[in-house]
């Protein structure tokens, strides 16, 4: 996978990785286990996002440079949620092939219908907490909709290369 990519995807594993043990140690019914929790949703739906803006962004700035600006202001710096919608929409807007082939390969896998979820669930959730609503989604929850969601952004990776 695109370095940087791995290195964000690492990173956030690793603060998920330490919330866990503070949950651990507070307890799950502690009021700050909650906020906790509200912040590593935030945290993964941003690294989602982060990282499937940069795979796109980084192969079509490969295949020209001259793009740069025009690619920075509409996916780097574009407000697109992480949700397999905008991920499919992003790609379609530079080539309807890829986006294509993106799309089968997700439909052709037996988990399909996980995948196709995690994302959306989160980002669905992550608005919610946003909006000063609470989320019914547990951090393991979290944490298995992100496993899910990066295996979505391999498979996306692997269409761009």
């Amino acid at each position: 996978m695109n370095q940087q990519v791995s290195d964000i995807i690492e990173d956030c594993r690793a603060d998920l990785e330490r919330i866990f043990h503070l949950i651990e140690g507070l307890g799950s019914m502690a009021p700050a286990s909650g906020y906790l929790t509200k912040f590593a949703l935030i945290r993964i739906s941003g690294t989602l996002e982060i990282c499937y803006k940069k795979l796109i962004a980084d192969y079509y700035e490969s295949l020209s440079p001259a793009l740069q600006r025009f690619i920075t202001i509409h996916v780097r710096d574009a407000s697109l949620n992480a949700k397999y919608e905008n991920v499919c929409k992003v790609l379609k807007d530079f080539d309807e092939g890829k986006c294509t082939t993106f799309k089968a390969t997700i439909n052709a896998r037996e988990d399909k219908d996980d995948l196709l979820h995690a994302m959306s669930d989160l980002n669905n959730a992550r608005n919610d907490v946003a909006h000063g609503d609470s989320t019914s989604m547990t951090f393991n929850e979290m944490r298995q909709k992100f496993e899910k969601s990066v295996i979505l952004l391999q498979e996306l990776e692997n269409v761009l290369v």
